[in-house]
């Protein structure tokens, strides 16, 4: 692993048609940073070519890593492909549909991650519709001791990091709860995240499309709560 390093991970697919168009948003937002001591993981479960092509037509001063993962096997097991290709010391998730919003967050992160050492951050972020980028509710994020069971008050991964020295992965059987699972597990890894709350740094992207809204995903919350439930011995 490489020291200083940020690895942004981002699971991509074809995403209703929208895939390369997303992709684009992110880079573009990337190379405004002021810290370029990054890398892009870019794990395509498009069965197209078509993220590929772009990335391979368009320049960018920033190393850009695209590789394909079988379409069809679990989103979060792509995220956890793009995980698995990272080479640096710290992790940073990105989900497709998100961005960053200042040109000093890979800095910022780096600088948080330089002076914690060992530990994970979650960083203050701001949401936007599919149609327009009319930002509204910025939430600064905080750990809460149900966080466990859903009550999810830091977001969605997009807006945290990590050192690598975590190496444990988002739990592949879960949907709905994959998120406060691996919250769950950093925070007993590292203890309280970090916040770093100076700027508001990223945009989650909501939408009808949003794989939490995908009516077969709804149907097994019930499912992830039992499933975590049982994995940390949680009393009802």
């Amino acid at each position: 692993m490489k020291t200083n390093l940020v690895s942004i991970c981002i699971p991509a697919w074809e995403y209703f048609g929208h895939g390369v168009e997303l992709i684009e948003k992110i880079l573009n937002t990337l190379k405004d940073q002021t810290n370029k001591n990054f890398e892009v993981i870019i794990s395509d479960q498009s069965r197209d070519t078509n993220i590929e092509d772009f990335i391979k037509s368009t320049s960018f001063d920033f190393y850009i890593k695209h590789v394909y993962f079988t379409p069809g096997i679990t989103y979060v097991a792509n995220v956890n492909n793009s995980i698995k290709n990272a080479n640096g010391n710290i992790i940073k998730p990105l989900f497709q549909p998100d961005f960053f919003l200042t040109n000093n967050a890979i800095q910022d992160i780096i600088d948080v991650h330089t002076e914690n050492k060992k530990c994970w951050c979650a960083l203050r972020h701001n949401h936007c519709n599919w149609e327009s980028e009319n930002f509204y509710n910025e939430r600064v994020p905080y750990y809460n001791d149900r966080l466990i069971v859903g009550i999810n008050t830091i977001s969605s991964p997009s807006v945290i990091s990590y050192d690598s020295s975590f190496s444990e992965l988002f739990d592949e059987k879960l949907k709905m709860l994959m998120d406060c699972d691996f919250y769950y597990r950093l925070n007993n890894h590292f203890s309280l995240p970090i916040i770093l709350d100076t700027e508001c740094y990223v945009t989650n992207r909501v939408s009808e499309k949003e794989v939490k809204n995908d009516p077969d995903v709804i149907r097994e919350a019930k499912f992830d709560l039992q499933r975590v439930k049982q994995k940390f011995n949680l009393k009802d």
